[in-house]
């Protein structure tokens, strides 16, 4: 045994130490790199819990549950994946958009590249949408389609 090996032992064991911290608060924020924030599941849970009595807590559960959001316009007649996925303005319900740690500045906006905090929805219209994106981005198309 040299006298760099303690040292790197102890240089390991810090690194390691700082990964797992890194990862402890990440996880703490996060249920991974695809799930929602905890603040997210834990309002969720919360409103759920309450849905049979507050008519809001009822609407912000249901949004909880149904996955990502479709375009309305698209329920009832054949739409391309752009109309029914990026190229729509969102709404929330009345607590997500009071709840503090929300990101509602969405409302209203598009999952265009240019409205969207999620990288894979950006992504997704740069690769599949880019033409109805381009349009919504520059000003061409309204948002309010």
């Amino acid at each position: 045994m040299t006298t760099t090996t303690p040292l790197l032992l102890l240089l390991l064991l810090t690194v390691s130490t700082i990964f797992h911290d890194i990862s402890a608060e990440r996880e703490s924020m996060s249920a991974g790199v695809f799930g929602p924030p905890a603040f997210v599941t834990e309002s969720c849970d919360n409103w759920c819990n309450n849905a049979a009595f507050d008519r809001d807590a009822r609407e912000a559960c249901v949004a909880c549950n149904a996955g990502p959001q479709v375009n309305a316009l698209c329920a009832n007649r054949e739409c391309s994946y752009c109309e029914r996925e990026i190229v729509f303005p969102r709404s929330y319900p009345k607590l997500w958009r009071e709840h503090p740690m929300f990101q509602t500045p969405a409302e209203g906006k598009t999952r265009c590249w240019c409205d969207t905090g999620c990288p894979v929805y950006a992504q997704a219209s740069r690769a599949l949408c880019w033409f109805e994106c381009s349009a919504v981005c520059s000003g061409v198309v309204s948002k309010n389609v």
